[in-house]
């Protein structure tokens, strides 16, 4: 009797060394993160929400803007906008497949040298990074170089692409809704060097209106990187080659497109 009653000891033994080999510990899984959730955009959209339109030679561009993720760069926007200063002024950077640039001041002048390099007669915004993705269409401040608190008049819209190495090192305080196509011919103009347009790309007029009912009641999210409006680019000539970084103490810039800022 006590030989088996030794024997059923052992074998429960072995039994149970069996079962923890088979059930090793691991480590965490080194695999990539998961994606961020997209961005409902119904809820940053508030009763009284306005847009902003840019009309162009080529048509209108009318992007949205975001109060609740960027309060203090919405509320320059719709100051400077509201005193015309944008009127008359040219999209001076333009590259394919990544941005167009617009706002500066100095494209009334003829000097091209100046262009990008205006502003200076605005305070600089703090940055509001926010959770708000660069898909095609989102509109972000520019700013000086790496000062993440230069930002003053200038802006560009996201084309072509979604550029996420941007996403939470620039201030995105809109969307396009309209006008998309737009936007997408002017970045394939012909350009010189410094990828400013050798065509006349200028905003005529710039001015609010209040956001069209279809929005405020519900969208789909952001982040899925299709255009707003429709219609292919319709820009003449080549695309210029990308620029050179910014640096410190250079134009009012969006980020260069040959590497992260």
């Amino acid at each position: 009797m006590k030989r088996w009653c030794w024997l059923l000891v052992v074998g429960a033994v072995m039994l149970a060394g069996c079962t923890s080999e088979q059930q090793p510990t691991t480590a965490p899984s080194e695999g990539p993160p998961p994606a961020p959730a997209p961005v409902d955009l119904s809820k940053l959209r508030q009763p009284d929400a306005q847009e902003v339109v840019l009309e162009t030679r080529r048509g209108k561009i009318v992007f949205e803007l975001f109060p609740h993720a960027a309060p203090n760069h919405v509320a320059r926007i719709k100051d400077l906008v509201s005193r015309h200063y944008y009127d008359g002024l040219l999209f001076h950077r333009v590259i394919p497949d990544f941005m167009i640039q617009f706002g500066d001041p100095n494209t009334r002048r003829a000097d091209r040298s100046m262009w990008g390099q205006g502003g200076d007669d605005q305070t600089p915004l703090k940055a509001e990074f926010n959770p708000l993705p660069n898909v095609v269409g989102t509109v972000t401040m520019a700013r000086k170089g790496q000062d993440a608190d230069s930002a003053t008049t200038q802006f560009f819209i996201c084309v072509g692409k979604p550029q996420p190495r941007l996403d939470g090192t620039y201030t995105v305080f809109g969307q396009v809704t309209a006008g998309q196509n737009i936007a997408e011919a002017i970045a394939h103009v012909r350009t010189d060097a410094k990828n400013a347009p050798l065509s006349d790309e200028r905003v005529t007029k710039a001015y609010l209106i209040p956001t069209p009912k279809k929005l405020l009641q519900g969208s789909p999210p952001a982040g899925s990187g299709s255009p707003a409006g429709s219609g292919s680019p319709a820009g003449s000539g080549s695309p210029s080659g990308s620029p050179a970084a910014s640096g410190s103490g250079s134009p009012s810039a969006a980020p260069a497109s040959g590497s992260p800022p």
